[in-house]
C-alpha cells in the first residue's frame, strides 16, 4: 500500500467483466462487511453517551478495525511496483486468500499460541451473544426506543472485520440494553444448537494444528468453524422470540445449563493454554535460539511472533484488543452487579477488588479462560438476583403439575 493511486488506476484496467464475475465473492464479502460497519456504527452513535465506558468501546473498536485491515491489505494487496506483473484476472480464479491467511498463522506453536486464544475466546463470546440476543429479540417497543441492530450484524463485523470490532459494538448495545431494563434477568438455558455448534467449534479449533496445511481436511475444519458459529445466531436473529418469564417456582428448579457450558468451554480453553505454554516454554525446539534453556530468550520471541508476518500481526492484534475490551466488559458488569438483601447495592469496596481480579487474572490465564469463567459466575449471580428478588408464589398460583414440570426440568 505504497500508494492508493496507481492501485485505482491499475484497477480501473483490469476489472473486466469477466474479472467481475470471478471476483462476485469477494464482492459479497466486503458488501456484507460495508454494511455491517455502516449499521452497526450508526446505532453506536446513536447511543454513545447512554454509558461511560460506550465511548471507550466505539474508540477500541475504531482502533481494531484499522489495525487488522491495515495488516491484511498490506499482505492481500500488490505494492505499486508489482502491479504492472499482477493480473486480476488471474488472481480471482486462482485466490485463496481465506485458507492462505489460517496457514500463515497456525504455521508454530508459538503462532499457534496467539491465534488459538483468540478462536477459542470467539466460541463463548458466539454463546453470550446467542444468550443476550435471545433476551432482547423481537422485544415488544425495543426496535423504536433504542434503534437495537440485529446480533447478526455483530457476528457479521466479527467474522468479516476483526472479531473485537463485533464485539465492543455489542457490548456497547448491551450496555444501552441493561439500562433500558430489557434484559429479561432470568437464567436462560442454552438450546441443543448452540450447545452443539460450541462443542463443535471448540473441536475444530483444537484439531486445526494437527491437521496439515495441504490437506483438504484443513479447508473443512475450518468450513466447519465458522459454519457452526454463524449458524445458531443467524436462527436467533431472524426466528426467536423471547424466553417467557417463568414463575417463582421455576426459577429455584432452573437447571443452570448456561453455566455449566460456560464452564466446560473455559475448561477446555485452559486446557489448551496450558498445554500450548508448557509446550512451547519447556518441550519445543526452537531453531532460532539454538534449544537455549533461558526461558527469557523464549518469552522474547513469543512477544516477538506477531512481527512473523501480516496475518500474523492482524490475528495477534485482534487478541489484544479482544482482550482490553473484555476486560472493559468484565468489570462494567461487576459494576452493574446488585443484592437485592442490599438497599445501596455491593460496598465499593468490594466491587472493585472484584472487578481487579478478573482483571489481573486475564492477561495471565488468556482472556479464552477468564471470559467464560467469568460469564458463568456472572449467570450464577443473576439467576440468584432473580430467585431473591421474586415474591414467593401463592398456593393457588402454582398447580402441581407446574411443581412436577419444574422439577423434571
Amino acid at each position: 500500500m505504497d500508494n492508493l493511486q496507481p492501485f485505482f488506476e491499475w484497477l480501473s484496467k483490469e476489472l473486466t467483466p469477466t474479472a467481475a464475475i470471478n471476483l462476485a465473492p469477494v464482492i459479497i464479502y466486503f458488501s456484507t462487511l460495508i454494511l455491517s460497519i455502516f449499521r452497526g456504527t450508526e446505532v453506536s452513535l446513536r447511543n454513545l453517551f447512554a454509558h461511560p465506558t460506550n465511548p471507550l468501546h466505539l474508540a477500541l473498536s475504531v482502533l481494531s478495525f484499522y489495525l487488522a485491515w491495515f495488516h491484511i491489505l498490506s499482505w492481500m494487496l500488490p505494492s505499486s511496483a508489482d502491479l504492472a506483473n499482477f493480473a486480476l484476472e488471474e488472481w480471482a480464479v486462482t485466490n485463496d486468500a481465506f485458507n492462505e491467511a489460517y496457514r500463515l498463522v497456525t504455521g508454530s506453536v508459538e503462532q499457534w499460541w496467539w491465534s488459538s486464544q483468540l478462536l477459542l475466546w470467539t466460541v463463548p463470546v458466539i454463546v453470550w451473544m446467542w444468550s443476550e440476543g435471545v433476551s432482547h429479540a423481537g422485544t415488544k417497543g425495543f426496535m423504536k426506543r433504542m434503534d437495537y441492530a440485529s446480533t447478526l450484524v455483530y457476528v457479521w463485523l466479527g467474522f468479516f472485520g476483526a472479531m473485537s470490532v463485533g464485539f465492543s459494538l455489542f457490548a456497547l448495545q448491551q450496555n444501552v440494553a441493561d439500562g433500558a431494563a430489557i434484559v429479561i434477568d432470568r437464567a436462560r438455558k442454552p438450546s441443543f444448537t448452540i450447545s452443539v455448534a460450541a462443542a463443535t467449534a471448540a473441536l475444530s479449533i483444537l484439531l486445526t494444528p494437527y491437521i496439515s496445511p495441504s490437506s483438504p481436511l484443513f479447508v473443512s475444519s475450518l468450513v466447519i468453524l465458522h459454519v457452526a458459529l454463524l449458524l445458531p445466531i443467524t436462527g436467533v436473529s431472524l426466528f426467536a422470540t423471547p424466553p417467557p418469564r417463568r414463575r417463582s417456582v421455576s426459577i429455584r428448579k432452573e437447571p443452570r445449563s448456561l453455566v455449566i457450558l460456560y464452564a466446560l468451554l473455559a475448561g477446555i480453553n485452559f486446557v489448551s493454554y496450558l498445554h500450548l505454554t508448557l509446550q512451547y516454554f519447556f518441550t519445543t525446539p526452537i531453531e532460532s535460539l539454538k534449544l537455549s534453556p533461558d526461558l527469557s530468550e523464549r518469552a522474547w520471541n513469543l512477544w516477538n511472533t506477531p512481527n512473523i508476518n501480516h496475518c500474523q500481526a492482524s490475528i495477534s492484534g485482534d487478541l489484544v484488543f479482544a482482550t482490553i475490551t473484555s476486560v472493559i466488559v468484565m468489570g462494567s458488569e461487576v459494576f452493574k452487579r446488585r443484592n437485592p438483601r442490599k438497599k445501596n447495592g455491593e460496598s465499593l469496596v468490594k466491587q472493585v477488588v472484584t472487578a481487579a481480579v478478573w482483571i489481573v487474572a486475564t492477561p495471565v490465564f488468556s482472556v479464552s479462560v477468564t471470559f467464560p469463567l467469568f460469564m458463568a459466575w456472572r449467570e450464577t449471580w443473576r439467576a440468584h438476583v432473580a430467585w431473591m428478588s421474586d415474591e414467593p408464589p401463592k398456593r393457588e398460583d402454582v398447580s402441581s403439575a407446574d411443581v412436577q414440570k419444574s422439577v423434571e426440568e
